[in-house]
């Protein structure tokens, strides 16, 4: 058996790297890979771009990219975008100066384009012998391969992503279904839905029908002590949303408009982003959910929207059976104390009656 090659050795290596087994996320991945190419090729520096079946992209860069390459890379992944594979040439080279070129291969997919991998190569480095040329190909061919393994573990870790919260939304939703006393029901909301949605605080903000008011119950910080807030539905984003009946995500509070902070200064609580959904219970709404400021320190996207308006339809069913319960134990009470009026004043007239004889 003749022996193995320095290079097919590394071609080894470079696939192995390549596949998306023992990776806990996407990243990491594309991160040790965009290393171990720009050290097989050998390349100056690299860049890698990606973009998820759900259309996240992620960048990431290794190496020194001067300001020409950086400028050029970021020309091309201004309008990159994922899209079914069309007839573009293997490798494509970008000439810099006289020197270096900027060597650039798409990632595939099954039949689509999904993702760039830019290297900064030098001249000498991109006119290789004829020997080498197979191991060249072999390289681009796993390096194309890589964005089927990026989408692969991508589709992994979302599918989790949404089992977690699943699991999570039916715990919740059980909780919730077993409290039937509203002020209780609403302290369980807030405690649950931050740690649901890795949040720092959640407010519920329920609607006056009759004022056309957002009522807050929030318990001071200082004293303990639960207080009331009103704010008219024309004011805020929870306002708007109370109105409008369309969750918003706001990352910059400070940007929008709406904003109205008149709460948060009130409790000594900084807001930097707010998720906001209404309570839904048929066509009427009942109230919103705030969701403020991720632990994580990350923006809130499409998918937090998605599980806060699950979690509103869930929360808004128990507030109306709260509601219906204690209606129906305030007309109980009421018709207690009307049977014993009554059979206080049938007592009377029956003690009045014989003594007046």
């Amino acid at each position: 058996m003749p022996p193995i090659s320095t290079e097919q050795r590394q071609l080894h290596t470079l696939g192995q790297l390549l596949s998306a087994g023992g990776y806990q996320d996407v990243p990491a991945m594309l991160r040790a890979s965009l290393e171990r190419l720009v050290t097989f090729w050998p390349a100056q520096a690299g860049a890698l771009l990606y973009q998820s079946p759900s259309n996240e992209q992620i960048a990431i860069e290794y190496g020194g990219l001067d300001a020409d390459a950086a400028r050029m890379i970021g020309e091309v992944r201004e309008v990159f975008a994922r899209r079914d594979e069309s007839s573009d040439p293997a490798i494509g080279y970008y000439a810099l100066d006289d020197d270096r070129q900027l060597m650039e291969i798409s990632l595939r997919s099954a039949n689509q384009t999904v993702g760039l991998l830019h290297l900064l190569v030098r001249e000498r480095d991109v006119e290789r012998s004829e020997a080498a040329q197979p191991g060249e190909d072999m390289a681009v061919l796993l390096v194309r391969a890589l964005g089927g393994e990026a989408d692969k573990l991508a589709m992994l870790r979302h599918a989790e992503h949404d089992l977690r919260e699943l699991h999570l939304l039916y715990q919740v939703s059980q909780s919730l279904a077993t409290n039937l006393d509203l002020p209780s029901l609403l302290e369980e909301i807030r405690r649950q839905v931050p740690e649901v949605m890795g949040a720092e605080r959640c407010s519920i903000m329920l609607l006056d029908e009759g004022s056309h008011e957002l009522v807050l119950h929030t318990n001071d910080t200082h004293s303990g002590e639960t207080r009331e807030f009103r704010i008219p539905t024309d004011r805020g984003i929870a306002g708007w949303v109370a109105t409008n009946g369309i969750g918003q995500i706001v990352n910059d509070v400070e940007s929008d408009p709406r904003w109205f902070d008149g709460v948060a200064r009130d409790i000594d609580f900084v807001t930097r982003s707010i998720l906001c959904a209404p309570m839904r219970h048929g066509e009427r709404v009942v109230g919103v959910a705030q969701v403020l400021n991720k632990r994580s320190g990350e923006p809130f996207n499409d998918q937090d929207l998605r599980l806060l308006t699950a979690l509103c339809s869930q929360a808004a069913i128990a507030v109306e059976n709260a509601r219906l319960v204690r209606s129906l134990k305030e007309e109980r009470d009421r018709l207690l104390a009307k049977e014993a009026e009554v059979r206080s004043a049938i007592a009377r007239d029956l003690h009045d009656g014989p003594t007046q004889s």
